[in-house]
């Protein structure tokens, strides 16, 4: 077991789960100009940027699993 990666995978997990799971506590990712203009629009953009991002980072698991079998 290497504890390297799986408090990497861990981290990135945490780190990853959280504009997921709370994507309007999340950095704003949508301008002012679009929440003024657009709110609804505005507002599915953010949830779809945050969970992307929170996707990607979490991606974290492949290395959790590589630390683990490792």
């Amino acid at each position: 077991m290497e504890p390297a990666f799986v408090f990497g995978g861990l981290f990135l997990l945490l780190v990853g789960a959280y504009p997921t799971l709370f994507p309007h506590r999340a950095h704003n990712y949508v301008s002012s100009r679009e929440w003024e203009d657009d709110p609804r629009g505005a507002r599915r953009k953010q949830e779809r940027y945050a969970r992307l991002v929170g996707g990607a980072i979490a991606l974290g698991l492949p290395l959790l699993v590589a630390g683990v079998v490792l």
